[in-house]
């Protein structure tokens, strides 16, 4: 991934795989439900939507890709496209769907642990497919969004120009953050990825690739933003998932969200 990009894309990442939970469920704890019929992974491909990007890659094992996909779909309209559309004397000519691609992790890293794999392998499938179509839709920028942490997706909407002017972005919560192993959301430049692959191929591979072990270092702190969150919960637990709903998700969860997923559209359709 030496080659730079020309375009202007942000690819999103949603890692679901190599998680390390106590969980005791049939589905997998990233379809853990916020709301009445809002999971989490729609919140973190939502995130992602928000946050600018054209393409949205979720890292997940084959045995639950299918779960993943009906509900989600294949599609999430941009939700910026959705709100300028308002002003437009036909508004369904404005709108745009942002396509959701489901990959593994890779062979080599199949036996390897920790969220970070997930987010490493989401970032190269990305790049490798996109780069094979043209060098024009090559990622400029990667954000991440794990479906482990809660807090509001629709604020990063008024930070895409942080994300898209600042080599890294980094989400924060009372300190907490990717630097500290927990569930925010940030991005990175392809520079910045290359570094972080590089050490991750020369650590030991027994290593629990937890985020702050991958993450944590000085090339993804240069030309850095923060901003920071005002709740934010880890809910890759199960504690932290009653903790969440004992205080309440910190935000409000609007019907309209889930109906941007093609796959709650066909639902909608098969109702009707």
């Amino acid at each position: 991934m030496t080659k730079g990009s020309l375009s202007k894309h942000i690819a999103g990442i949603v890692p679901v795989s190599k998680i390390d939970s106590d969980f005791e469920l049939v589905v997998p704890t990233c379809m853990s439900p916020l709301s009445n019929g809002f999971y989490a992974i729609q919140r973190s491909i939502f995130e992602c939507a928000n946050a600018g990007s054209k393409t949205i890659w979720v890292v997940c094992d084959d045995s639950v890709a299918p779960l993943i996909k009906k509900v989600c779909g294949d599609f999430i309209q941009d939700p910026i496209a959705i709100s300028n559309s308002k002003y437009k004397k036909y508004p369904q000519e404005h709108l745009k769907s942002i396509p959701i691609f489901y990959v593994p992790v890779s062979y080599k890293n199949m036996n390897k642990a920790g969220l970070g794999v997930s987010v490493l392998d989401g970032v190269v499938a990305s790049f490798m497919i996109s780069d094979k179509i043209s060098k024009w839709v090559t990622p400029h920028r990667y954000y991440v969004s794990s479906p482990y942490g809660v807090y509001d997706p629709s604020l990063i909407t008024k930070m895409r120009s942080n994300i898209m002017t600042n080599e890294s972005f980094i989400l924060s919560h009372k300190n907490k953050s990717v630097f500290t192993g927990d569930h925010l959301g940030f991005s990175m430049s392809a520079r910045q990825f290359k570094h972080c692959n590089y050490l991750f191929k020369r650590m030991d591979s027994k290593t629990q690739f937890n985020l702050d072990i991958i993450f944590d270092n000085d090339i993804m702190k240069e030309n850095m933003a923060i901003s920071e969150v005002e709740s934010y919960f880890n809910i890759k637990d199960w504690q932290g998932y009653q903790n969440m709903f004992r205080s309440g998700v910190g935000f409000e969860i609007f019907p309209s969200w889930k109906n941007m997923f093609t796959g709650n559209i066909k639902k909608r359709k098969v109702n009707n």
